[in-house]
């Protein structure tokens, strides 16, 4: 009986700490991000406008492309896999999944790569405001 019951109660404590590591790790990433370099296939998109990301705490993000006449507002949900070094943005109005590659990452700032839609290649480099 007892083996069985500190059994269970060691497999719940270690679960129970998997559980907080994966928060902490998407705890580093939420926050308001600004993109200071944004370039598709070598073309800086930063002159026509401010790219902003919006990353809470529930999983959901709002991406923000302002124009300065308009704004673009894309609302979904975000993940990361940082064992492989994956960001994910997944689009409500759409529904698709846009996986970005981890080049790097600091507590303030973090760049990204993506060169699944053919034709093109993104970096996104983009720093806590």
């Amino acid at each position: 009986m007892h083996f069985f019951y500190y059994k269970n109660l060691l497999l719940f404590s270690f679960l129970l700490f998997l559980v907080s590591c994966a928060n902490e790790e998407k705890d580093q990433f939420e926050g308001n991000w600004e993109a200071f370099e944004y370039t598709v296939n070598g073309m800086n998109e930063l002159e026509s406008q401010s790219v902003f990301l919006y990353l809470e705490e529930n999983g959901k993000f709002l991406q923000v492309f302002d124009m300065g006449q308009s704004k673009r507002e894309e609302p979904g949900i975000w993940g990361m896999d940082t064992g492989k070094k994956i960001f994910t943005l997944t689009y409500d109005k759409t529904g698709q999944t846009v996986t970005w590659d981890i080049v790097e990452f600091e507590s303030d700032e973090m760049h990204l790569t993506n060169s699944e839609t053919q034709g093109f290649f993104i970096q996104l480099k983009i720093r806590r405001n």
